[in-house]
């Protein structure tokens, strides 16, 4: 019987715009787009341990690409994203869904101090039992202690539990963990799974 399910957050919950982002970093800062996709590559992954702050962050990023330009007042993570924000409205159905049922559930990502500032301030992560971001707890999926601490919070099983991601590495390490696996690809293949394994 399944007690809880996992959600992975972008790409699943909502649209994710890094992409605009990163054109939008390249416009404001004068730097080519290579340049902020090797610098993209190199820092963002300790941000999204926490390792570094989004101030020591933009340090790097201005001193490694050599850019003179000022930062605006808004977060460039931000901005982008605020202005094209979508939340996909058919899978926060079925979260509204499982939590009528009485299912625990989780949300699981590998973001941004920012980003998880934002999602917030929309209410993304209201109807979630528990949160679990990688910048506040210092490691990334698909290392397993972020399986392992959902399932803590939880207060699951792994065989009670199904993990939903875009990422099919994430989806293999959470199964490695003993949870059932859902690769998310689209709202319809979402729920026909979900109604296979009984959930909805």
């Amino acid at each position: 019987m399944v007690k809880a399910v996992i959600f992975d957050c972008g790409n699943v919950l909502h649209r994710v715009e890094n992409k605009h982002i990163k054109k939008d970093i390249g416009l404001t800062l004068a730097v080519n787009i290579e340049m902020v996709e090797k610098l993209w590559r190199k820092l963002v992954p300790s941000f999204g341990r926490g390792e570094i702050t989004e101030k020591e962050f933009w340090q790097k990023f201005l001193r490694q690409s050599g850019s003179k330009k000022p930062l605006p007042k808004e977060s460039l993570f931000v901005r982008e994203l605020r202005k094209r924000y979508k939340a996909y409205d058919d899978v926060m159905k079925i979260v509204y869904q499982l939590k009528e049922k009485g299912i625990r559930l989780a949300v699981l990502s590998n973001t941004i101090a920012p980003h998880v500032k934002f999602l917030t301030s929309k209410s993304l992560f209201r109807l979630f039992d528990i949160k679990i971001f990688s910048n506040e707890v210092g490691f990334q999926k698909p290392d397993k202690r972020m399986y392992r601490l959902a399932l803590n919070k939880l207060g699951v099983q792994p065989a009670e539990t199904v993990l939903i991601d875009d990422e099919p590495t994430h989806i293999k390490a959470g199964m490695k963990a003993g949870v059932r696996g859902i690769l998310f690809q689209s709202i319809k293949q979402l729920k026909r799974d979900l109604i296979k394994l009984g959930v909805l």
